[in-house]
């Protein structure tokens, strides 16, 4: 009797075994998907608050639930990077916007002060570096249209 319990405890902790590394396997795959490089094990191995300390491989390998919120951090990593990234090139493509009606509208001497120099109407800040979506784009431009009617059109 007790080899048979014996036995049984070996099979139920060789199967907690295999889930956890099942569980541990399918975090890893769908990291890699999204992250690479020092980004992946930066985000497996750093202990997270919303992880009840844990990292996410820690969580994964406690319990399906674990794995499942260690998932829904990965995707919300992954949602906030993107929304970064377009954010970035939003801020890009008006910044390059500025620059080139800039150029286009001063003495290249003028377009260079303008696009680096501070202002007060624009939050003390370039206007190269203000113009990062429409709204602060057409406050910059109205800024260049004050400059191109003190320092003229280019010749």
């Amino acid at each position: 009797m007790a080899k048979q319990a014996d036995e049984l405890r070996a099979k139920r902790m060789e199967e907690a075994k295999r889930l956890r590394l099942s569980r541990h396997d399918r975090l890893c795959v769908d990291a890699e998907k999204e992250l690479s490089g020092p980004d992946l094990g930066n985000f497996l191995n750093t202990k997270r608050d919303d992880l009840s300390g844990m990292t996410p491989l820690e969580s994964a390998q406690d319990s399906e639930t674990g794995l499942n919120r260690a998932r829904n951090v990965l995707f919300d990593l992954v949602r906030q990077r993107a929304r970064e990234a377009e954010a970035d090139a939003e801020r890009k493509r008006y910044q390059e916007k500025i620059t080139a009606d800039a150029k286009r509208s001063l003495p290249p001497e003028h377009a260079d002060t303008f696009l680096n120099g501070r202002d007060d109407d624009l939050g003390r800040t370039t206007p190269l570096l203000f113009a990062k979506d429409d709204s602060t784009y057409r406050k910059a431009l109205k800024k260049l249209s004050e400059w191109q009617r003190e320092f003229g059109q280019p010749f």
